[in-house]
């Protein structure tokens, strides 16, 4: 998702919340929106899923 897709996004959760613009809670907000994508990042680079095929052409992974 490209940088204006993921501000609108991040923009419309905010104002979702209820939330304005300019205030302090919606800085917390879009703060927090960084906070949550950076961590669900690093925990995908960090992630080691092993996939094997198990017969059949299925794959098992864990």
């Amino acid at each position: 998702m490209g940088k204006e897709k993921v501000s609108q996004k991040d923009d419309a959760t905010c104002r979702n919340y209820g939330a304005k613009p300019g205030t302090d809670v919606y800085i917390q907000c879009r703060m927090k929106q960084d906070e949550i994508r950076s961590s669900n990042q690093n925990a995908a680079r960090n992630s080691t899923t092993t996939c094997m095929p198990s017969g059949y052409g299925n794959v098992t992974c864990f």
